[in-house]
């Protein structure tokens, strides 16, 4: 879960402009995946599809085999706790946006 959650506040860093903070210990099998470059602030968010189909590549093969809707899910709303986080909805509720907390 530590995995999933820092790899999850990786990708939501790099669309809201954040610091990822420290890496936890990971597996020297474990491949480095390079992040896109931070959005203008405008656009300073992510939705939880695009998350979702990102963080099975910074996971290790086990875990991004093993890993569901649901428990990154639960990981989202962890982050959403811990780094005062805003999830906004969409108007089809087919999907739902993440976003950094105005301070």
């Amino acid at each position: 879960m530590k995995q999933l959650k820092y790899n999850c506040w990786r990708i939501i860093s790099s669309h809201v402009q954040a610091d990822p903070g420290p890496q936890p210990s990971q597996n020297a099998s474990q491949l480095d995946v390079s992040l896109p470059a931070p959005t203008q602030p405008d656009e300073a968010k992510v939705t939880f599809t695009t998350l979702y189909r990102k963080v099975p590549h910074l996971l290790s093969k086990t875990m991004s085999e093993n890993i569901s809707k649901s428990l990154a899910f639960y990981a989202v709303l962890h982050l959403a706790n811990e780094k005062s986080l805003l999830l906004g909805r969409q108007e089809d509720l087919k999907d739902f946006t993440i976003r950094k907390a105005e301070e």
